[in-house]
C-alpha cells in the first residue's frame, strides 16, 4: 500500500511536492526522487529533529501529511 505526502522546500516559495512512498521508504529515498541532496527531512517546519539518511519514513506518516526539506544551514533560523 502507498501513501501520498507532500514535501515542502523550507525558504521556497515553491509549492509543496507531492511524492509517493511505499514501505520501507527512507528518508534519503524521497530526497533522492526530489533530487534534493544535502537536504533534511523533518514532519514539522522550524523543527530541530530530523529523520535520518536510513529512517523509514512510511510508517511514522499517514497518507496526506506534509514534511519539511531544509539544508543544515536553515537549521535554526
Amino acid at each position: 500500500m502507498t501513501k501520498r505526502i507532500a514535501v515542502k522546500i523550507a525558504g521556497s516559495e515553491q509549492e509543496p511536492l507531492d511524492v509517493t512512498i511505499k514501505p520501507g521508504t527512507t528518508a534519503s529515498d524521497i530526497l533522492d526522487q526530489l533530487n534534493l541532496p544535502g537536504y533534511l527531512l523533518s514532519k514539522s517546519a522550524g523543527s530541530r529533529q530530523f529523520f535520518g539518511e536510513d529512517e523509514v519514513v512510511y510508517p511514522q506518516v499517514t497518507d496526506g501529511d506534509k514534511l519539511y526539506a531544509t539544508t543544515p544551514a536553515d537549521v535554526g533560523e
